[in-house]
């Protein structure tokens, strides 16, 4: 919490190295990253902000006392830019400016293969993204997959290994988003010269 650990991750490996600290007060770096953090995952809880946070190294584990503190103040502090709404039956709070935008959003028709480390996929409540039987599919405790979206719904996931992309699907897919698929891993920045989506034909029972 220093600011003198700079950690890289590139989606496969971690490095880090030490740097000089940065000369911006600690208190108004705090504020801004639970601004983006509502950004991006929000509405939230000061609860799931400690986690993201500081949590990442439990592996979706408990935060501490002192994490769960620390949160709590940093949104007390953000009151007047915070307001409240109500996600899935539970109290939750977002960026007053965001309000309007979510209140305004509505569904995206796109077929997408989001990497493991996607921040659409950095939640501790999981609840909000898949029901309980796909869970270990995409979280397992061994390498992470990325994960299929379709409509801004997780329908499978997927694994690449050098030009092959392998697709689990859950579902029985359209021939339109296998088309999108395809088109996806065609975009792809692959140093191989041969590239091929592979379908899994294991599907989870509902």
């Amino acid at each position: 919490m220093t600011g003198a650990v700079r950690i890289d991750w590139n989606g496969a490996t971690t490095s880090w190295r030490l740097v000089k600290p940065p000369t911006e007060a600690p208190e108004p770096s705090r504020l801004e990253l639970a601004r983006r953090f509502l950004r991006s995952i929000g509405p939230s809880t000061p609860e799931e902000f400690a986690w993201w946070s500081g949590g990442w190294a439990g592996s979706f584990g408990a935060t501490t006392r002192g994490e769960l503190s620390d949160a709590q103040q940093t949104f007390r502090s953000l009151e007047k830019e915070l307001t409240e709404v109500e996600l899935e039956g539970r109290k939750r709070w977002a960026l007053r400016t965001d309000r309007s935008r979510l209140e305004r959003a509505v569904p995206v028709e796109t077929v997408r293969l989001l990497p493991a480390g996607d921040p659409y996929l950095a939640s501790k409540d999981r609840a909000l993204l898949l029901q309980p039987r796909f869970r270990s599919e995409l979280w397992p405790k061994s390498v992470w997959p990325g994960a299929l979206l379709v409509n801004g719904e997780i329908v499978g996931t997927w694994r690449r290994q050098v030009g092959r992309v392998t697709v689990q699907a859950w579902r029985p897919l359209e021939p339109q988003v296998k088309e999108a698929v395809e088109a996806e891993v065609s975009g792809m920045p692959i140093e191989s010269a041969k590239r091929e989506v592979r379908w899994s034909r294991d599907v989870v029972p509902l």
